[in-house]
């Protein structure tokens, strides 16, 4: 397999960071991305969450959302804007299952955990206990037993270990393969 490439290394921390009480989603915003179980569940626990993002689900959410101040939309984002979105945060909420999910990769990249619906390349991109907590079932309940759970295991404030991101998804790495594969 040759995973995506992704530009890990920019969004590594410069020093240390101080974690922020929030969670964070930075994602296309789309019916499949299942962003409305993230709010769903987030209306539920009152726990802030900063979802970065467009898309055409957009009005949809923002309207679930209405009245709920602990639930905030950034839209677009920048790149520097991301990385300290993903650095800052409690931890990165993933709530579909995808072929690969290049920001769950990003976010680990920049020391921050998952909480992840387990399944597709979420399996193969977050070490449970290490790099975030899995829920199995895409259910409000579920979801927030996983984010006590990460909350529970990490250490706000402790990086993670997360040096294996680099070494399996970085760009250097998916050059490096394609010229092995391609016989150079």
């Amino acid at each position: 397999v040759i995973y995506p490439p992704v530009k890990t290394k920019e969004l590594i921390p410069e020093g240390n960071v101080n974690k922020k009480d929030y969670y964070v989603i930075v994602s296309v915003l789309s019916n499949y991305k299942n962003i409305q179980l993230a709010i769903k569940a987030f209306i539920k626990n009152g726990k802030k969450l900063v979802i970065a993002g467009d898309g055409p689900v957009f009005s949809e959410l923002h309207k679930l959302a209405q009245g709920h101040n602990n639930i905030e939309f950034k839209g677009r984002v920048s790149g520097s804007q991301k990385a300290s979105l993903l650095q800052q945060a409690r931890a990165f909420v993933f709530c579909s299952i995808e072929d690969f999910g290049i920001s769950m990769v990003e976010a680990i990249s920049a020391q921050t955990p998952v909480v992840a619906l387990r399944g597709g390349g979420a399996i193969e991109i977050v070490k449970e206990g290490i790099t975030g907590v899995f829920f199995d079932n895409p259910t409000v309940k579920e979801l927030n037993s996983a984010i006590n759970k990460l909350e529970a295991t990490f250490d706000k404030n402790q990086p993670i270990k997360n040096s294996y991101v680099f070494s399996k998804f970085d760009q250097k790495t998916f050059i490096s393969k394609v010229r092995e594969v391609a016989g150079e």
